[in-house]
């Protein structure tokens, strides 16, 4: 069955889905979209969204993160509460705003209009307005150092709700990386990003036989969520990841939608990231014309069709995204594939990116238990992340394609 045939399916026998999709306009009144431009003529800057005053309410950090006048621009969903947002140059890298750096705050009332983009311009202050060094960091963005693949947060309920509902989900659960093997910060951590409608335990199998050099963790999201949203968000998450792995290397795997987050985001990540092994597998690249029917014909429409729709603002960014040059990508495909076709999986930008890429004889979804994608995802990550350690990365990219007939 084609991925047209299954979305039209979903859109006869799935009413009550629609109705809660229109539904959960109610859950995005709880939250607001915060713009913000920072004015910036060379050099990046830090930005971050603080709650409280520090005086009769604790100071928070809801989110945060860096801007350059490549991408200047910042969006964030929020709660309703007061919030300030504070721009500043931070040259001594200590990641607070100081006396001697250039910066720039503003205070988001209540009553914040969502369609109105606030530009902030840095300057020189007598003295910061907030010391964010006593700060706690409380988002709707967790990075958990404990957790398991049977964690009811990772429930197939939870999984349509976030299809479904996704402001409900981020008002309920937030978004994050989740750490599903004991904790150890001199482990190398490997993240797998499931795709639409998917779940972390989709990836148990390939988990199991991780080598135990690695630290594997999962990300969790709405995966009905705005796609340029998911995508900001995990290049944020990559960077509070590294925080917990100083120094070390992070490597990708992604299914499905799920590549095309993890491909955007590294786009956007912080220059300290080190993510040095991407891994790919069936993902729609260059969107889905499932979505396209979804958007043009559904009674209700998922956020992250639009944003999978051909001609959609984000697979245009996605095009135009380029890897960081020290990341190795492998640019897998499913031979089989029933949801994603095959020029979907190999468009002509990815695999100018790619240093390599392999097809398997499976299915969309029985990609993931195939033993010689395990095995072969598991030589990956040891020849990009292990030999990493000791030598750096080769510059140039030299594309190997093959493809397994087990």
């Amino acid at each position: 069955m084609t991925l047209a045939a299954i979305l039209l399916f979903v859109m006869l026998s799935a009413c009550a889905r629609f109705r809660q999709l229109a539904e959960d306009s109610e859950n995005r009144d709880e939250l607001r979209r915060l713009r913000v431009r920072a004015e910036l003529l060379e050099g990046s800057a830090r930005f971050a969204f603080v709650s409280g005053d520090g005086h009769t309410q604790p100071l928070r950090i809801d989110f945060e993160g860096v801007v350059s006048p490549e991408n200047p621009y910042v969006e964030y969903f929020a709660s309703r509460s007061a919030l300030h947002v504070l721009v500043w140059e931070d040259t001594n890298g200590d990641r607070f705003p100081d006396l001697h750096e250039r910066q720039a705050v503003a205070n988001l009332g209540e009553d914040w209009d969502d369609d109105e983009v606030l530009t902030l311009r840095l300057g020189w202050s007598a003295r910061p307005r907030f010391d964010l060094s006593e700060a706690a960091r409380d988002s709707v963005l967790h990075v958990e150092t404990s957790a398991s693949l049977d964690d009811p947060r990772f429930s197939r309920e939870n999984s349509e709700l976030g299809v479904w509902q996704p402001f409900r989900f981020i008002n309920e659960f937030g978004a994050g990386l989740f750490c599903v093997r004991e904790f150890d910060p001199a482990r190398i951590p490997v993240v797998f990003v499931h795709g639409y409608n998917g779940t972390p335990a989709e990836f148990e199998s390939l988990i199991a036989g991780l080598p135990s050099e690695f630290q594997p963790w999962v990300a969790h999201y709405p995966s009905g969520w705005d796609l340029q949203d998911l995508s900001r968000y995990f290049a944020q998450l990559l960077g509070q990841l590294q925080q917990r792995a100083p120094g070390r290397p992070i490597g990708i795997v992604a299914h499905s939608m799920g590549g095309a987050i993890s491909f955007h985001a590294l786009g956007l990540v912080e220059e300290e990231v080190r993510v040095r092994s991407l891994i790919t597998i069936a993902s729609p690249l260059t969107g889905s014309e499932a979505a396209r029917l979804g958007v043009r014909n559904a009674p209700a429409v998922v956020p992250s069709w639009r944003s999978l729709a051909r001609g959609s603002r984000f697979l245009a960014q996605l095009e135009q995204t380029s890897l960081p040059e020290e990341t190795s990508y492998s640019l897998l495909f499913a031979l089989e594939d029933e949801v994603v076709p095959l020029e979907d999986q190999l468009p002509p930008f990815a695999q100018a990116e790619a240093d390599r890429m392999r097809g398997f004889r499976a299915g969309h979804v029985t990609v993931l238990a195939d033993p010689a994608l395990h095995e072969w995802v598991g030589a990956r990550l040891q020849a990009d992340l292990i030999v990493d350690e000791v030598h750096p990365p080769p510059a140039p990219r030299s594309t190997q394609i093959s493809h397994s007939n087990d």
